[in-house]
């Protein structure tokens, strides 16, 4: 039987604007104690149900919700351009494990090699 270890809450850095709203959704629940969640997602099954159901209601088809952490993975990879950064932030066990997520664009990659030359 496998059985996962438990190494405690992690810690990671947010964004501003993620900070803001976190805060607002905590100030808007009946019980703002520290420690309370601020999601109460559930079970992993209940979870998957209902975020295929929001998906489906959106006509979105095909979309998982680590799609959700491949996209903001690229998107978090042009703020920190630091690997290592990124994968503090993004809670990535190693780089090998990064690389699957990232994929910078092709545009921003030349426009850096053409800023390298200037």
């Amino acid at each position: 039987m496998h059985r996962a270890i438990e190494r405690g809450p992690e810690i990671r850095p947010l964004t501003p604007g993620a900070a803001r709203l976190l805060r607002t959704l905590q100030a808007q629940r009946k019980s703002s104690l520290p420690g309370d969640l601020v999601f109460d997602i559930g079970s992993k099954d209940a979870f998957s149900v209902r975020f295929g159901r929001m998906t489906k209601k959106a006509g979105l088809r095909d979309l998982t919700f680590h799609d959700l952490r491949h996209e903001a993975t690229s998107r978090l990879a042009r703020i920190y351009t630091n690997p290592l950064e990124l994968r503090r932030v993004t809670g990535h066990k190693d780089i090998k494990s990064l690389d699957r997520y990232y994929q910078p664009h092709t545009e921003d990659l030349a426009a850096k090699a053409i800023a390298y030359e200037k």
